[in-house]
């Protein structure tokens, strides 16, 4: 299915005067790292985690960066760590590492994206946030941003613990959430625009008339090339902007700052 397709099936009805969106992914897109990875990390080292919990960590960091294991099996030893301990954080620390999480490292975007989000803020768009970080670290981070509609995963409490069950999930259902506040903001999917860096933000760039693949994974640089995204590449100071050109990927533009 296309993506002119799947705009057919799945818009509403334009009405005039509805306000158009923008919609971003944070971890690797905005943000230049992964909120959720610095908050299992920082109660870590604020000894809210098993001292084995730690370790492993560590390790699974050093193999990752060392070449020796994938990021996503890295990544899974995070998830893991995080869903075996959390009944035994309470919210009052887990609140706490949300807010140095956010104070700390709020700054650390990406030039490219920060600006595109700006340019469309002053634009009108209503700016939203689907990230598979927690909600509590998205509402901080997003206040700092100026995001309309921010959507993050949410771990069920009871009193000042956790359940270790998740209220809401976000990997894997972010075109369903985003369908759901379009429809609930009255929103226009007309000039919308879509932002990521993951397969699993390619169903949100399918449906939009400005998908951007930012510094995409291999599945998504494929399906961008194939459908003819555009291509962002941000590496130090310069943001590459690549496009297709009789069916080649070619240099466009360079974005220096």
């Amino acid at each position: 299915m296309t993506r002119s397709q799947v705009q057919v099936l799945d818009r509403p009805p334009e009405i005039i005067f509805m306000k158009k969106f923008a919609i971003f992914d944070i971890d690797g897109t905005l943000y230049r790292w992964q909120l959720y990875h610095e908050l299992v990390e920082y109660l870590a080292l604020d000894g809210k985690l098993p001292a084995s919990a730690a370790t492993e960590l560590g390790d699974a960091w050093n193999s990752w960066r060392g070449g020796e294991i994938s990021f996503d099996n890295y990544e899974k030893v995070v998830i893991g760590t995080m869903v075996e301990n959390l009944p035994k954080i309470s919210v009052d620390d887990f609140e706490t590492a949300c807010n140095v999480v956010v104070e700390n490292s709020a700054h650390k975007t990406y030039y490219y994206t920060r600006t595109l989000l700006k340019d469309l803020k002053s634009r009108g768009y209503c700016i939203i946030a689907i990230t598979g970080s927690q909600q509590e670290l998205i509402d901080r981070f997003g206040k700092v941003y100026g995001f309309d509609l921010v959507v993050g995963s949410k771990y069920e409490r009871q009193g000042n613990t956790f359940t270790g069950k998740t209220e809401v999930m976000t990997i894997g259902r972010k075109l369903d959430i985003l369908k759901q506040l379009v429809n609930e903001h009255e929103l226009s999917w007309t000039d919308s625009y879509a932002i990521g860096d993951s397969d699993g933000d390619a169903s949100l760039l399918e449906v939009v008339d400005n998908p951007i693949a930012f510094n995409p994974s291999e599945g998504l640089f494929e399906q961008a090339r194939v459908e003819g995204w555009p291509i962002v590449v941000e590496r130090k100071n310069i943001a590459y902007v690549f496009g297709e050109k009789h069916q080649d990927l070619v240099l466009k533009e360079t974005v220096t700052y």
